[in-house]
């Protein structure tokens, strides 16, 4: 089965300039992910344009509680256009993309099969989160290279998100989108990627960025691993008729088709998220002591820190808080004081007095009456008695 037609298809390309308006209206004060990497004793080598990075469990980001795998990592072309922040003036030459796969990969859209952390590449003379890359682009280059036990320390892949301490640079743009793949009898099946674009990015001197095309010849498209697409070739170009997409172009490499959408597009707000902090350090991170600073985290206090203010419901209340029932504590803070103004003013129909509660009133009346009656005539017995 196809992609349905009211979600994201292929890789959005984004058509128009961001404003901070747009980003205003998706913007959520928090990490996309949470992200895992194993420590680093010697430099990654470049395999063609691919990283050769340990894959599986020593790698990976949790996303709602389900962890994925590092499949690969791959230096392509610019796979994600048009995601500029308000303020970046030079446009990526490149795009470097960390692909997770799923333990059990997606049967349908609802379920992910893949997440993509793509960190677009610019070439500037003022490097930054460069460390990782430069190591890996030029080996000989030994002045990230840390010594610590008599062991080496080369920067790895979380230093692309935390190049310092207390670095919250890397804010992110998400979404999630859907791609196809055929199958043996030529039947499409469709599957689900969450897209994590980091539009800071990493920037290269020029210099480094020159041995980086000089090794790669030239950039690649990029390419959905085997482990998310099961080893099926991908859509990578289709047409409509009445409705339906018709395959016209099927890829092997697992290349996919790319989709235009306007940053004004009500869709743009409705189906994006812009992260204000980037991913989060899991506690088994290899720097899982970077995570006392790490942003995000929440500090903890002692017993004796806190302080007891007295409480002002009208001042400290929003009045938006739901509570059991259905109902937010405004509404039930409106009927309380309305109840109990019906009790004090009312109005005739809930203040007046029927008949019936006329008569009640006087029976109780003399009831009370007539005891009292009794009680003092026996009492008087009693006495003359004595």
């Amino acid at each position: 089965m196809s992609c349905p037609s009211d979600v994201n298809t292929g890789f959005i390309e984004l058509v128009g300039p961001i404003q901070q308006q747009d980003l205003n209206n998706i913007t959520v004060k928090s990490y996309p992910l949470s992200i895992s990497f194993k420590p680093r004793t010697t430099i990654p080598s470049l395999l063609g344009n691919r990283i050769d990075e340990s894959t599986g469990i020593e790698n990976t980001c949790t996303y709602r509680g389900k962890r994925f795998n590092l499949a690969d990592v791959q230096i392509c072309s610019v796979l994600n256009k048009g995601y500029i922040l308000p303020g970046i003036t030079i446009q990526p030459v490149a795009e470097l993309v960390l692909t997770f796969s799923a333990n059990n990969s997606g049967a349908d859209y609802e379920s992910l099969s893949g997440i993509l952390l793509c960190i677009p590449i610019y070439d500037s003379n003022t490097p930054n989160h460069n460390t990782y890359l430069d190591l890996v682009i030029d080996p000989d280059n030994k002045d990230y290279v840390k010594t610590s036990d008599n062991k080496p320390t080369i920067p790895n892949l979380e230093s692309i998100f935390y190049g310092w301490k207390g670095d919250t640079t890397q804010t992110s743009i998400a979404y999630k989108t859907c791609f196809e793949t055929i199958n043996n009898k030529n039947l499409p099946s469709s599957k689900s990627l969450y897209v994590v674009v980091f539009p800071n990015g990493i920037t290269l001197k020029s210099n480094i960025y020159q041995k980086l095309k000089t090794k790669l010849n030239f950039l690649p498209s990029y390419s959905v691993p085997a482990s998310i697409r099961g080893g099926d070739p991908t859509l990578k170009k289709y047409r409509f008729d009445n409705g339906k997409k018709i395959p016209e172009i099927i890829s092997t490499d697992g290349n996919i088709y790319s989709t235009p959408l306007s940053s004004c597009d009500d869709n743009f707000k409705h189906r994006f998220e812009y992260f204000t902090l980037p991913p989060r350090l899991s506690s088994s991170s290899s720097s899982s002591s970077s995570n006392k600073w790490n942003s995000e985290q929440c500090p903890y206090y002692k017993t004796n820190q806190y302080k007891c203010v007295p409480f002002n419901q009208s001042k400290d209340l929003s009045g938006n808080l739901v509570v059991p029932g259905n109902k937010t504590l405004d509404t039930i803070l409106s009927e309380r004081d309305q109840a109990q103004k019906n009790a004090n003013i009312g109005d005739s129909s809930s203040t007046s007095l029927t008949t019936e509660d006329m008569e009640g009133t006087v029976a109780l009346v003399a009831g009370i009456a007539i005891a009292a009656v009794i009680f003092l005539k026996v009492g008087d017995w009693i006495s003359k008695k004595a």
